[in-house]
């Protein structure tokens, strides 16, 4: 099966377009599409603007391009805030679907804050049920939603939105600290109240308002990876005490952001005021993909979806499966021998540890398709870099991490920014699939011992003893030789390896 599917999602600010391939079980992210439109700008009694539905058109007219010889059955087409509120909605629905050749579905807000959270649910699953507050400040609107699993618990859509916003305050005649204010008085008011989000609950931030406001925040280091109340707090003096161009507006943000970026902020201040937000992060996921997901089969399970990930992967650089089954099978009964390894409190749980250790070893030979040469350095940059679909940002970074240092030298540089105690399990992971490739060396069936893992763990340093079957290692002089190298490149992670025949 190889099959295209394309979602178009006509915001208030930005048309997206999302186009995806299905090969097998992996689906592949072939291209996405962001025109800014601004579908909400001088909207006025309920109309959409003239120049507005001519932008729409336009946009689409190049947008469809791309879409010829699609089946209709494969294009999903939805509107939100903008053709939700507009009396003359009809005009640009009846010419999107004759561009396009596929209709245009128009959804409720809470519709959308329910898509907007299944597309950040399936790209980044949550680690061990943890509870999440997911935000889209869009064009026209704001949506929130908010649970733990792959359905929100509660919806909220919050008609005010960047475009809006900076049509109603932000205007060149008016200066930016008045406009500022005004707007801050204004959203006190029309804002929902709400519960704050909690202490033990991860805030994500889905929308380009928000992506431009991390990145800001980063190029003028008031925050690193994420927006803190901190770090907004800068970006806030930054508006008020002159920093603010007009025409560039601030070091780390794009062009086409300058004319709506202080409404944005405004109003992402006043969410996190009201919701009483200390940290947030920017997820590269939105609407579009929560409808892809709706439209592929098994898109309700995010470990299947995981799963066809790897396996799409391994069809695709052609990795050799019957020997990533053998590492796999060796890894997994080392990392069963090795439970007073693994600490409950740490972000990677016993279960995922398990999991990530399964898919280290499903992808350790990735880098082959590129070079023999160094491959392990290979598989690792193809990871970090890859559009895993269903993995998470970190789980991402820790299995481009494990296959990089699955053999040869440990790259230490490269563990030293991760949390201390995921730091700690890591290495511990990066040991057990080392000692297993090692071990299923031969590439062959049969030829794989039975051991038996003694484990010590001492705040000081982990102590291994790895007990083989007695005339194994004279039988196996490749992996004798490279077990006999491994106590020295494992001593940089605090782990002594002993050997051991009996």
């Amino acid at each position: 099966m190889n099959e295209q599917y394309a979602v178009l999602d006509l915001g208030s600010n930005s048309f997206r377009l999302l186009l995806a391939r299905q090969q097998g079980e992996l689906v592949q992210v072939v291209e996405r599409v962001k025109e800014k439109v601004q579908l909400v700008r001088n909207f006025r009694d309920g109309r959409l603007d003239r120049a507005a539905i001519e932008r729409a058109a336009d946009c689409l007219r190049r947008y469809a391009q791309r879409l010829k010889g699609l089946p209709r059955s494969s294009i999903a087409m939805v509107g939100t805030y903008a053709l939700r509120a507009a009396e003359n909605r009809a005009e640009l629905i009846e010419a999107a679907e004759s561009i396009m050749g596929a209709p245009l579905r128009i959804l409720s807000g809470q519709e959308e804050a329910a898509l907007i959270y299944r597309g950040v649910h399936m790209r980044e699953p949550p680690g061990r049920r943890m509870g999440r507050y997911i935000m889209d400040i869009g064009g026209g609107s704001t949506e929130l939603a908010w649970g733990s699993a792959a359905v929100p618990n509660g919806v909220r859509s919050c008609p005010e939105g960047c475009v809006s916003l900076a049509d109603r305050f932000f205007r060149r005649d008016v200066p930016l600290t008045v406009a500022f204010d005004s707007a801050r008085a204004y959203l006190q008011d029309t804002l929902p109240l709400c519960e704050p989000v909690g202490p033990h609950v991860e805030v994500i931030g889905t929308s380009g308002t928000i992506e431009s406001v991390q990145a800001v925040l980063a190029a003028n280091g008031w925050s690193d990876r994420e927006i803190t109340a901190a770090g907004l707090a800068h970006l806030v003096n930054a508006l008020f005490d002159g920093r603010w161009d007009a025409e560039a507006g601030l070091l780390g943000l794009a062009p086409d952001r300058v004319d709506i970026f202080p409404a944005g902020v405004a109003l992402l201040d006043m969410l996190f005021r009201r919701l009483d937000i200390s940290v947030m992060r920017y997820v590269g996921a939105a609407l579009e993909d929560g409808v892809l997901h709706g439209m592929l089969a098994g898109a309700g399970d995010p470990y299947a979806v995981r799963q066809a990930t790897v396996r799409g992967l391994q069809e695709r650089y052609g990795v050799d499966g019957r020997q990533a089954q053998r590492v796999r099978g060796t890894a997994t009964a080392l990392f069963d021998q090795a439970q007073a390894w693994w600490l409950p409190e740490a972000t990677l749980g016993d279960p995922e540890l398990l999991q990530l250790l399964g898919w280290g070893a499903d992808l350790h030979e990735l880098g082959l398709a590129v070079s023999p040469r160094a491959y392990h350095r290979h598989g690792g940059y193809l990871l970090k870099h890859a559009d895993m679909r269903g993995f998470s940002a970190l789980e991402r970074e820790y299995l481009a991490l494990l296959v990089r240092a699955h053999r040869r030298g440990l790259p230490m540089l490269a563990f030293s920014g991760l949390a201390t105690r995921d730091h700690r399990q890591l290495l511990r992971l990066v040991a057990l699939l080392r000692i297993a490739v090692i071990l299923e060396r031969s590439h062959a069936e049969g030829e794989s011992p039975v051991t038996r893992l003694e484990v010590v763990a001492m705040p000081t340093g982990d102590r291994l003893t790895l007990v083989l079957p007695r005339g194994w290692l004279d039988a196996h002089p490749l992996s004798r030789r490279e077990l006999e190298v491994e106590p020295v490149q494992l001593t940089g992670a605090g782990i002594r390896l002993d050997l051991v025949e009996a």
